[in-house]
This record gives C-alpha cells, structure tokens and sequence, in this order.
C-alpha cells in the first residue's frame, strides 16, 4: 500500500511539475593592454634630468637647458633659483622606478553632456562653455595638453564620446582656458 502510494504520489508531481529551465551565462573579460614604455620612459628621463646636477656653474646651465623640454618658464625660473652654484650641493640619481601608471580621465568631461546651465556654472563662468543636452558617455581624453602662465591655465584637448542614439564615436576639441578663484572654472 506504501509502495503504490508512493509510487502514485510520484507519477503525480512529475506531471504536475513546473517546468524549469537552468540558465548558464558567460561573461568574456577582455583584457586590454595599454602600453605605458613611452610613459615611463619621459619620467625616468626627466627624473635623471630634474634630480641630478654638480656643483659646477657649467653643469647647471646645461641641466637647466636640458629641463626646458620638461618644465614651463615659470619652472625654469624657479628651478633655476633653487639649483644654484653658490649653494655648495650636488645631486646623482642611481635608479628610478616606477611602480605604477594609470590612466586619469578628469577635466570633468563625464557629466558634461547631459549637464544643465545651473550645473555648469560650478565650472563654468560666463557661459564659457555651452550645454550640449546629448546623450553622449564619456570614453577618453584623447592628447590633453596643459600649459600654465600668469596663474591660468590652458587646456588643449579632444574629448571621445559615444553617442548613444547613433551609436557612433564623437571626437569634439577644446581649447579651454582655467582660472583659479573659489574652485578651478573654465573663463
């Protein structure tokens, strides 16, 4: 009588089962190498450069030389007023290492797009820089330049975004100019 039961009851549930489906997802990670040799390679420079020099008034000047490629004139000019030969020092950089490079991605880009009027004045003085109203999603800064002169500073860059609704690249450049005064704005 069990065993009928049993075996009745079982017959039962498998036809008045629900009927469920396992899922298997895959997710594929690519791994995107970004080559950081050049990178490296202008800081090690730069270090050997900015951190070495004799006492030799001779040795200096063509430290001081070498640095132009490094430094802005403002830099020069203090650079030159602390590495001087009436000040009995010397330096010699052994080794550099770098421990670690990574990518920033600033100059607050990334909400841009879909920023209102109110929002942008935060960053923005003067309507310095229009509202755009897309909906574009911030990928990089594509070869940003940065220069400093009489407390301002310029910035030369283009921006990749991609367009949502027509899912193509846009490459847009600016030439900004950023004042300091309560906070960082674009004028």
């Amino acid at each position: 009588m069990l065993f009928i039961g049993s075996t009745t009851f079982g017959v039962y549930k498998n036809f008045t089962a629900i009927d469920t489906h396992t899922i298997h997802e895959k997710e594929i990670i690519e791994k995107q190498i970004i080559d950081t040799n050049k990178v490296e390679s202008f800081t090690e420079a730069f270090a050997n450069e900015y951190f070495s020099w004799q006492q030799a008034q001779e040795s200096i000047d063509k430290r001081n030389e070498r640095l132009k490629g490094y430094l802005t004139e403002d830099l020069q000019q203090l650079n030159a007023d602390m590495v001087r030969a009436d000040i009995p020092t010397s330096s010699a950089v052994r080794n550099v290492q770098i421990w670690n490079v990574s990518e920033v991605n600033d100059t607050d880009f990334k909400f841009y797009p879909k920023a209102t009027d109110k929002e942008l004045a935060y960053y923005v003085s003067n309507n310095a820089l229009p509202t755009i109203n897309k909906d574009y999603v911030f990928v990089e800064l594509v070869n940003p330049v940065y220069a400093m002169k009489d407390n301002k500073v310029t910035v030369i860059v283009t921006v990749k975004y991609l367009d949502q609704e027509t899912k193509v690249m846009q490459f847009s450049q600016y030439e900004l100019v950023l004042e300091k005064a309560e906070n960082w704005k674009i004028v």
